[in-house]
């Protein structure tokens, strides 16, 4: 299954579905747009060293579920190999990046980037 991601005017909600929420022992996360930093795809990120997984599900190789540390950052992951990953970014989270399987990676960038500059836009006509 893949994550579902939920633009409201306040947050960036991160939903795991399915049975994905019980593997990644997690539910919605909620991101204040303000800690969101950027978006980008990596299939890469998919093959990447994950560190100390707490809590989570790991099958080496095939799927990759929950919170992981390594290199003095805690990342969410909720992956499948072969499925689209995109990367978001974060700032004063409880998370430094989310790393997720997305069913059209273009559509979420798309949407999410395009809110992030709405919002940098308003800020700067606000300050005018």
């Amino acid at each position: 299954m893949y994550n579902q991601i939920t633009i409201t005017p306040t947050e960036l909600i991160v939903s795991p579905a399915g049975l994905d929420r019980l593997w990644a022992m997690k539910g919605a996360i909620r991101v204040p747009w303000r800690h969101v930093t950027g978006i980008f795809r990596d299939q890469g990120a998919f093959e990447e060293r994950k560190g100390l997984r707490l809590p989570g599900t790991a099958i080496p190789g095939l799927y990759y579920a929950g919170s992981f540390f390594y290199d003095g950052q805690r990342r969410f992951y909720n992956v499948r190999r072969n499925s689209p990953i995109v990367v978001i970014t974060l700032i004063n989270e409880g998370y430094d990046r989310l790393i997720l399987s997305v069913e059209n990676p273009a559509t979420v960038i798309e949407r999410v980037t395009g809110h992030l500059l709405e919002r940098v836009t308003g800020h700067l006509l606000n300050e005018v």
